[in-house]
């Protein structure tokens, strides 16, 4: 670890710098420091709490044993387990703690050596307009290393395409670290196949050499996210506003939207599929997996071919840096004052409806912009929606006793309608708590396509409604439960009569 006498405006790890691996601290002040970990109670505050995270973002077996984890569905309405793909959370909690001006120099020389023990030389580099690509293929370990240099030429050109796609259409362009003049992307084996990249603001980019040598199809879909979070960070994401949880429906929602938007394919079909698994999921639980709904956010907004409403969203969150008021300020700037949808709440009701009908991705025009979304196998993916299936007949009820639904998520009942039900009436109704807050959404659908739908009611207590069941119409209805500000439990009974 070396320090010169007068303060620069960096401290720069010695021995990784002479592996080609940059890791530089951005010097703060006292109060700056003071600030910042009042900011994000996450950024370790102690030296054995700092050299613990060091060691899980840069001790291969330690970051396995802590990363590793089963890859199962979620449980209805809980998003768990969650996968971490970039630690660009993480490692930016690490690289604040070590801006911590208490220090010693005795304690950054030891957490240096936990960083450099695993680190490879990156003897080759490739320079291109806006990248500097560090790799080696002479590392002790055969997962560090990259042979063909044909995936780096691949990966560049797969950069400045993104790049480029971020520079046509947002006001920004992606952050470049202070400086430099030039991002740096670092490949190296970072100890899990879940994990692939991370883009701390001072530092760069990481991949994960294993993952780019051995899943092709992931190379496209990762790079373009962890670019779009350095354009995150030109609209003041880190770099001016410290995020405050929850923040990942947006931070990596959004970066996850970004693959599709560069090559309209996703790294894991998760992303995509989860909230139609589990749609009475919380949105703002939902982290990477808000993919959808940042889909419908883009498609929805769009007013014409070159309309970006997500760059909208980056500058509306560049004024005040609050991720919910930059979201509704984006949709209210669209919609007309006196339109039901010009609320965040409503607004995810309508997509709520999409999801059933399949038009979540779709522009008010009727465009598809994202028609097909690909996996990193070439599939396209087709997610489906979990409805909860009701079959009645003439004198039949139903009741279901209690059920709940959170902030921003949606329970379906579909109520299938049999052949002696024709000309019989069919009555709904809902009672929600009184201290929870809803929205209900009826779609008629015909032999399993969409028909008719109304958004009847956005209500906190009672919602009902009766009707004369003409099956040359419709053979099924679904009533459709969003929870608002809150959500909260409700009762449903249904009867033919």
């Amino acid at each position: 670890m070396k320090r010169e006498e007068k303060e620069p405006k960096f401290i720069h790890f010695e021995k990784l710098r002479k592996k080609g691996f940059d890791y530089k601290i951005h010097r703060i002040d006292i109060e700056s420091w003071k600030r910042a970990i009042k900011l994000d109670l996450g950024i370790p505050k102690s030296y054995i709490q700092l050299r613990r995270l060091g060691r899980i973002l840069y001790n291969k077996k330690i970051r396995r044993s802590y990363y590793t984890k089963e890859f199962k569905k979620p449980e209805r309405g809980i998003l768990t387990p969650f996968f971490e793909e970039c630690f660009e959370s993480i490692e930016n909690q690490f690289l604040w703690g070590l801006k911590n001006p208490f220090l010693t120099s005795a304690q950054l020389d030891a957490i240096e050596a936990d960083m450099d023990a695993d680190m490879p030389n990156f003897e080759n580099t490739k320079e291109t307009t806006h990248f500097v690509l560090h790799w080696t293929n002479n590392s002790a370990d055969a997962n560090d290393n990259i042979a063909d240099e044909s995936i780096i030429d691949e990966t560049a050109t797969d950069l400045e395409t993104a790049w480029t796609k971020y520079d046509d259409s947002f006001s920004e362009q992606p952050n470049i670290p202070i400086g430099d003049n030039k991002i740096n992307i670092y490949f190296f084996n970072m100890g899990s196949d879940e994990l692939n990249g991370s883009a701390p603001t001072d530092l760069g980019i990481k991949f994960n050499a294993h993952v780019w040598v051995n899943y092709p199809g992931r190379r496209k879909p990762v790079s373009a996210h962890e670019l779009f979070h350095r354009l995150q960070f030109n609209f003041g994401y880190r770099t001016v506003y410290t995020p405050i949880s929850p923040f990942k429906w947006f931070s990596e929602g959004t970066a996850s939207w970004a693959e599709v938007f560069v090559w309209k394919r996703v790294s894991r079909p998760i992303k995509l599929e989860t909230l139609f698994e589990n749609p009475d999921a919380n949105l703002y639980d939902a982290e990477y997996q808000a993919l959808p709904f940042w889909l419908f956010f883009d498609t929805r907004q769009r007013d014409s071919i070159s309309d970006n409403p997500m760059n909208t969203l980056l500058q509306q969150f560049q004024t005040h840096g609050d991720m919910q008021k930059a979201t509704e300020d984006t949709i209210a700037s669209d919609w007309p004052p006196n339109n039901v949808y010009n609320q965040l709440d409503s607004f995810f009701a309508l997509f709520s409806r999409e999801r059933l009908i399949g038009a979540w991705r779709q522009t008010p025009t009727g465009g598809q912009p994202y028609a097909q979304i690909l996996d990193p196998d070439d599939n396209v993916i087709n997610p489906t929606l979990t409805v909860f299936d009701v079959h009645l007949s003439s004198g039949d009820t139903y009741t279901n006793t209690i059920d709940s639904v959170p902030q921003l998520g949606s329970d379906y009942y579909r109520f299938i309608l049999n052949a002696n039900t024709d000309g019989k009436i069919l009555t709904i109704s809902s009672n929600g708590s009184t201290l929870g807050d809803f929205s209900y959404y009826v779609v008629w659908e015909k032999n399993g396509r969409f028909a008719l739908a109304s958004f009847p009611s956005g209500a906190n207590e009672d919602y009902g409604f009766s009707e004369t069941i003409d099956l040359n119409k419709s053979d099924s209805i679904v009533l459709i439960t969003s929870g608002r500000g809150t959500g909260g439990t409700y009762t449903i009974d249904a009867s033919v009569s």
